[in-house]
């Protein structure tokens, strides 16, 4: 009601039915978070690791409604170490034929790899510590992206 367009839930929303009946509920509104290292998703905090695979817990969330992932590559966040662009792909495999929009987090350094997100596909980045440090700045991005999607 505050004029939220979407709501990241963390990967606990896939435990259960809770994530089911919020899908039911709230539609596209709903968004997963996934929080990778590496090949294994990282759970509570990313202290532990899940017993299932990212394309398994993809899967589930594309199951259960979900339309949008945010992915995050948790070895490269606020590490600024470049965005890893090809989570997008592997993402849409571990899906399906599940159509997703993705985020990707994790690493987003500068807005040359807000443009190669864009080209990899992705649907939108987390610009969070590069924000922050004023390595970019949102007009930046967001001009980038744009940009970069025309050319696409």
């Amino acid at each position: 009601d505050a004029g939220a367009t979407r709501v990241a839930l963390g990967t606990a929303a896939l435990d259960g039915d809770l994530l089911a009946e919020l899908v039911a509920q709230y539609g596209e509104r709903i968004e997963v978070a996934l929080d990778r290292r590496g090949d294994a998703v990282a759970l509570a905090g990313w202290l532990t690791d899940a017993p299932q695979t990212p394309a398994q817990w993809a899967r589930r969330a594309a199951e259960a409604g979900v339309r949008s992932l945010l992915v995050t590559d948790i070895r490269r966040d606020g590490m600024l170490a470049g965005a890893n662009g090809a989570l997008v792909a592997q993402t849409r495999a571990d899906a399906g034929d599940v159509p997703l929009a993705i985020t990707i987090a994790g690493g987003v350094t500068s807005v040359d790899d807000v443009r190669a997100l864009v080209r990899a596909g992705a649907d939108g980045a987390v610009i969070g510590r590069s924000l922050y440090d004023g390595r970019i700045t949102l007009p930046d991005a967001l001009a980038a992206a744009a940009e970069e999607a025309t050319l696409c």
